[in-house]
């Protein structure tokens, strides 16, 4: 597991419920297999998509007004909405 991925996973875990945040989901999102998911974001998530640039993910920002569009280049480049 990355310590540097790990450390920020903790972080951002710090401001929810300790019973809700299992070590075993951290150390998921830090594995190889979890660094491999590709996201994409629209303006309404946007501090969320920059936390996940921040940890290591690949995040698209989508700052298009067209929904269809998204979901298409959602889909053409396997990423997660």
């Amino acid at each position: 597991m990355d310590r540097n991925c790990s450390s920020w996973v903790h972080f951002l875990a710090s401001t929810v419920d300790e019973t809700s945040r299992p070590s075993s989901r951290i150390d998921f999102l830090c594995s190889g297999q979890a660094m491999g998911i590709k996201f994409i974001a629209d303006n309404n998530v946007g501090k969320l998509a920059r936390w996940f640039r921040l940890i290591g993910y690949d995040t698209l920002m989508f700052k298009q007004k067209n929904d269809s569009q998204m979901i298409k280049t959602a889909l053409s480049e396997d990423r997660v909405l």
